[in-house]
Formats: C-alpha cells, sequence, structure tokens
C-alpha cells in the first residue's frame, strides 16, 4: 500500500466527477453512485463483478462521489444538498462532512478536492439564489465562502466538476455548456477549456483526462463519449460514438484507470457501467447488473482494500473418504443487498478446516458449498478488522450436479454410474456420494434419502 501522503498527491490530480487520473495498485475496484437506490456499489474493476453496497446515514439520491486524501468515501447528494463521508476501507458510515444545506446550498451535487484540506461544493440549481461552487473545510466542514461565484462568465450552473491533471479546477457551466477552466487554488477564471460548440453540442456530467492529457466528455443528448485537445479545445473524434456495440443511452461517469481502461456509467435504459480498452476505445463489455443497479451516476476508482482473514471448518455429511484437499466453495455476500460478493475456492487440511481472506468488510452473509454437497449459509454477522472465525458448516450430500438441488437429474447420474468403481469408465466422484470408490446401494440411499433438498 503507498503512503498516505502518496495517495493524496494522486487524489489531488482528480478524482471527482467520475475522473480518477491513476490507480495505485494492481487490484482496484470501482465505486458508482446508484442514484435511485440511494447506495454506492462497489465492483471489482478489472472482472466487473460486484463485491457489495454501501449505505447509511440517510444517503439519498447520491450524485458525485470521490475519495479524499485521508482515503475515505465521501458522497455528495443533490437530494439533501449534503456531502456524507464513509470509511473507505469498512464502507462504516462517518458522518455529515456537509449538513444539509450548509452554506446556503440548494442542491449541491459536484465534489472536488482543492488544496489545504477544501473540499468544493458545485450547487447545480440554476436560480438567482444559487451561490455558484462554495468552499468547505474538509475535516471539520466549516463553511469557507464561494470559490467560484454564481454568474461568473455565464456559469450559473455547475453540471460537472474535476480538478485536471495541472491543479486546475474544470467545470461544465450551464446554461451555456461550456467546459470551463478555473485555478484549483484560487478560484480564478482561466477561460474556456472547450467550446460549447466544439465537435456538436455536448451536454452531460462527466470530465475525465487520459494520459495524454486529452479531455473527455460525457455527452447524454447524443449517447456518446467525445473527446477534445487541452490546449485549443479543438474536437479531437468521438472515443465511443452512438449506437452499436456499445449503444449508450445516457452516459453520465467517466474515468480512466492506468491499467488500461475507460470505464462509462451508463444511466439510460442499461442501466450498466460499460468497459472499454483505454486506447483503442474498443468495447470490452458491461459490469454485472441486475436489479440492484438504477441510476449509476458518478464513478470513480480507489485500490482494494487489503483482505481480513476468515477460518472455519467443513463437516461432510454421509462421507467416509479423505477430506484433505477437497475443494469448497466459500462466498462472503453483502447481506443487504442479497446479491454481489466474493466466492473464495478452498482446499479443506486433513480436519475439514479452511482459511481464505476476504475484502468484504461489512455485515455479509457466509456461505459453504462443496462440489456435490449442498450450499449452507453459516452466518450473518458484520465482518471486523481481525477478520472473522468459527464458519462451521454441516453440508448435506446428494447434489450430484453441483446445482444446488438435489433433484431427478442427481438421481439419474448415480443411477447411471451404479456398480463403477475407481478405474471403470463410468465411474465420477460425483456420484460416489460416500467416498468409498464404489458407487453403490449406500449411494443411492444417501441421494433418495435427501431427495429434492434445496441449498440456501
Amino acid at each position: 500500500m503507498k503512503s498516505t501522503n502518496r495517495v493524496a498527491k494522486l487524489l489531488s490530480m482528480g478524482v471527482a466527477s467520475g475522473f480518477f487520473a491513476v490507480t495505485i495498485r494492481a487490484e482496484t475496484d470501482l465505486y458508482v453512485s446508484n442514484y435511485v437506490r440511494n447506495n454506492v456499489l462497489r465492483y471489482d474493476a478489472d472482472t466487473g463483478k460486484l463485491l457489495n453496497a454501501i449505505a447509511g446515514g440517510g444517503l439519498q439520491n447520491a450524485v458525485d462521489l470521490a475519495f479524499g486524501p485521508d482515503d475515505h468515501l465521501y458522497v455528495a447528494c443533490t437530494g439533501i444538498a449534503s456531502v456524507k463521508r464513509f470509511d473507505g476501507v469498512t464502507g462504516a458510515f462517518l458522518g455529515n462532512v456537509i449538513e444539509d444545506h450548509a452554506g446556503g446550498l440548494i442542491h449541491g451535487g459536484w465534489i472536488a478536492f482543492a488544496p489545504g484540506d477544501i473540499l468544493l461544493v458545485g450547487d447545480n440549481d440554476d436560480t438567482l439564489t444559487s451561490k455558484g461552487i462554495l468552499k468547505f473545510n474538509r475535516i471539520t466542514g466549516e463553511y469557507l465562502g464561494v470559490f467560484v461565484p454564481h454568474g461568473d462568465h455565464g456559469m450559473s450552473n455547475p453540471d460537472g466538476m474535476a480538478m485536471g491533471p495541472n491543479g486546475n479546477l474544470f467545470v461544465r457551466s450551464g446554461p451555456t455548456n461550456d467546459l470551463v477552466r478555473y485555478d484549483g487554488s484560487t478560484g480564478a477564471y482561466l477561460g474556456v477549456a472547450v467550446p460549447a460548440a466544439a465537435g456538436g453540442s455536448h451536454f452531460g456530467h462527466g470530465i475525465a483526462f487520459d494520459t495524454f492529457g486529452r479531455i473527455f466528455l460525457s455527452d447524454q443528448v447524443n449517447q456518446r463519449i467525445p473527446y477534445f485537445d487541452p490546449n485549443t479545445g479543438s474536437f479531437l473524434g468521438n472515443a465511443v460514438p452512438p449506437g452499436a456495440p456499445a449503444n449508450l443511452t445516457e452516459p453520465t461517469g467517466i474515468t480512466f484507470s492506468t491499467s488500461g481502461h475507460l470505464y462509462v456509467s451508463d444511466w439510460g435504459s442499461s442501466n450498466s457501467i460499460k468497459q472499454f480498452d483505454g486506447t483503442t476505445f474498443a468495447y470490452t463489455g458491461s459490469f454485472e447488473n441486475g436489479s440492484f443497479c438504477n441510476g449509476p451516476f458518478m464513478i470513480a476508482l480507489h485500490p482494494r482494500p487489503s483482505g481480513v482473514p476468515i477460518t472455519g471448518h467443513v463437516e461432510f455429511l454421509d462421507y467416509s473418504g479423505d477430506v484433505a484437499g477437497q475443494s469448497v466453495e466459500v462466498r462472503i455476500q453483502d447481506a443487504l443487498l442479497g446479491a454481489g460478493g466474493e466466492t473464495r475456492t478452498v482446499l479443506l487440511d486433513a480436519n475439514g478446516d479452511f482459511a481464505t481472506t476476504t475484502t468484504i468488510r461489512m455485515r455479509a452473509a457466509v456461505s459453504v458449498k462443496g462440489s456435490h454437497w449442498l450450499r449452507r449459509r453459516v452466518i450473518t454477522a458484520d465482518i471486523p478488522a481481525g477478520g472473522l472465525s468459527g464458519i462451521n458448516a454441516v453440508l448435506t450430500n446428494g447434489d450430484v450436479n453441483g446445482d444446488n438441488v438435489i433433484d431427478l437429474t442427481d438421481y439419474t447420474g448415480v443411477v447411471t454410474d451404479f456398480n463403477s468403481i475407481v478405474g471403470d469408465p463410468n465411474y465420477h466422484t460425483s456420484t460416489d456420494l460416500n467416498g468409498d470408490g464404489v458407487i453403490d446401494l449406500t449411494d443411492y440411499t444417501i441421494l433418495v434419502t435427501q431427495f429434492n433438498g434445496v441449498g440456501d
């Protein structure tokens, strides 16, 4: 793990509003503000697998999110005009950094970190009462005044913010739709970075920068990701064009990783995170979705938390074979979502004991499944910093095909292999339920006794 100062330096290069300039270690997670579900989802950035959800503290209409110099997660809630802080490792709610409507915020919505423990909040409310971009102490939440006033050079409604590679603050200016640039320390106006008309009209919220400094914007109206020259603001092309194969509907957040990926959160009908090659922009697929992702807004990358130990013991019912080297699947699943999580395949020792790790650090449901045994949920508990022990599972035998149900398919498997012994063409360890090297009446009896059994 890099030092906190190093993390702070990297984060100051731009994490807000869908931009994270670098990754810090090989294993990285992607976080997305899940606007409709009022939570934040954490995904494995490499596989796209959902890991867990972060919620609590009255999280409502989460829009922007970013990891601060303290390695904690900050989430801007536009519905209540506040910014909430969550533990960057466990996901536990740590309190409101900015209380509801502090400093006169109407909606809030966008955040960025400036030097000197400053948290900038863009008030995306296009009214005369909006104060533009406000300044707060990141640690205490104290209101420190206006950073960029409402209406400055036509910017009356910030529609997205990100700190750029040179420490300048980039703001998508409503209602002009220009991308404007301010000094990230003083708030001084530095001019238009990308005119509204460059490359055709573009409206959206996401701002990102690749390793060449080129500027990428999400365009919700035209369903594309255009990019621009960082010096002239001229249009360079569409990194992701409209239509197939990505079929973006309402792209919102965008971010790059140095592992070579471009990520886009797609708010529209797909409700998904889409992944592209960061150099060629070829579409490489979508993240795991399901009903839990609804209204994915902005995204941020962050190093995966270190794993904590999970240890336990497995007892195989109706089994006389050797347990040493037997493979079991340990699933650590977000108890709130009832989905996602991490799955570890581990080998048992001669006593039936196992050890593995998990990065899930919140309330989780832990279950265990053997090759021809039904899955059993062992415990639902908060996983502490020291890990979790005593995951003791007693597993029911008879799931020949491993689908977590003992039914006619399993019965057929045993009958087909009946009277086979080790070395015969029809001998399979999956139908030798008791592990004695022969598929006989004992195995048949085990299956019939447990017939219609269903795992957790």
